[in-house]
């Protein structure tokens, strides 16, 4: 007689505990496995920006003139990009890379996923994250606006032995009365609108170098046709043996029926320039400003023509452009400056914009928070303040 056996399947408790071990081992798997895939993307995109760029270094040295170059990149395609030079795997990869006179390389690219960035101080990768390189935790140090720096204008060199002296503005209404150090020594300067893809960064003196001076003449109150003619050549005069800083752009506007005009720093080697409209609203973040266009004084911590409750005469703990106005008028610390002057017959300094709200204004920081349009640009109670564009590597 033959005996049958069963066999038998899983039990239930048996399933369970399979399916339980299972959950367990993909949950301790999945993250591994996505981090081993996030890492072979970022290597691959690595490699992709490496090669980006090893196509621009074959193809810079046919191209380097004594002011650098610059490609853009956007969406794969590089432009002036020689065609004999193979560059592969770019599609879908945007930005920027700038070689400067010696042929060092600074970059910021970016794909959907990964941005990576060169410049002086460091190179990083780090992601991409709604439309922007994400910098949390990056090690490319971006000099916040306002930091303060310690430049030597005639050493062209980092400097410690700074005093308070040397932004001493003591005219007295007189040119003929300032001290020689608050413009040729090491020099106190605020930092402002730094990029990640910058290899300079620009410089904003502590203090006015001039008397208060006109923006320009030609009329009774003044023409903003031509531009600044007047305050410029001081500016150009009084930097003239500045020294360290970097070859400055041309700066044009254009506003139908009035500023219409160049200032040639690039072709008459300036060392310094004035610092531009839309250059201060992008440091208190007004948006919508346009310094072709844009025609109503603003305060820089309400962004409009009413004063912050936080920021305004005696009452300054919400102040946060208080180096922007520095040492503008002999009291405008009651305005939330950092600084007095010690000056009575100041109240700020001019910019190189003029403003498109009449034929005979122009833009102007005041002691009092505000970025307003002069009355007339023969206004002689502002003067000029310099701005310098220094290698981070100098700063260093």
């Amino acid at each position: 007689m033959i005996k049958m056996t069963r066999n038998k399947g899983f039990t239930l408790i048996e399933l369970l505990a399979v399916i339980v071990i299972l959950a367990i081992i993909t949950v301790i798997a999945t993250p591994i496995i996505t981090g081993i895939i996030e890492d072979v993307k970022k290597a691959a995109f690595e490699r992709s920006v490496d090669g980006i760029v090893k196509g621009t270094e074959t193809d810079i040295a046919l191209k380097l003139s004594s002011d650098g170059y610059t490609y853009i990149i956007t969406d794969g395609v590089i432009d002036n990009l020689d065609e004999k030079i193979k560059v592969s795997n770019t599609k879908g990869f945007t930005g920027t890379i700038k070689y400067d006179s010696d042929a060092n390389v600074s970059y910021a690219i970016h794909n959907d996923k990964w941005c990576r960035i060169k410049n002086d101080l460091n190179v990083s990768t780090i992601k991409y994250v709604d439309g922007e390189c994400d910098l949390t935790g990056s090690s490319i140090l971006l000099y916040e606006d306002g930091h303060i720096l310690y430049f030597d204008v005639i050493n062209g060199t980092k400097c410690t032995n700074y005093h308070e002296d040397n932004s001493i503005t003591a005219y007295n209404g007189l040119e003929s009365t300032k001290t020689t150090d608050n413009q040729n020594s090491c020099l106190k300067f605020y930092a402002f609108n730094d990029k990640v893809e910058n290899n300079t960064l620009n410089l904003l003196l502590d203090h006015n170098i001039t008397a208060p001076s006109y923006w320009a003449e030609d009329n009774f109150m003044g023409s903003n046709t031509n531009g600044p003619t007047t305050i410029l050549p001081k500016l150009k005069s009084l930097t003239s043996s500045w020294s360290g800083v970097e070859i400055i752009d041309n700066y044009t506007v254009v506003q139908e029926g009035y500023g219409n005009y160049t200032i040639l720093y690039k072709d008459e080697n300036y060392k310094a320039r004035l610092i531009t409209a839309n250059e201060v609203a992008e440091i208190v973040k007004m948006s919508d400003f346009d310094e072709v266009t844009y025609k109503q004084n603003f305060y820089f911590d309400s962004l409009n023509n009413t004063e912050s409750d936080a920021c305004k005469k005696n009452s300054t703990t919400g102040c946060s452009y208080g180096w922007l106005y520095d040492r503008t008028k002999a009291d405008c610390e009651l305005y939330g400056c950092l600084n007095n002057a010690d000056v009575s017959n100041v109240e700020g300094y001019w910019t190189a914009t003029s403003a498109p709200a009449t034929p005979y204004s122009a833009w102007r920081i005041t002691y009092n928070s505000m970025f307003s349009i002069g009355d007339f640009v023969k206004a002689e109670r502002y003067g000029v303040r310099p701005v310098i564009e220094v290698l981070k590597t100098k700063l260093k």
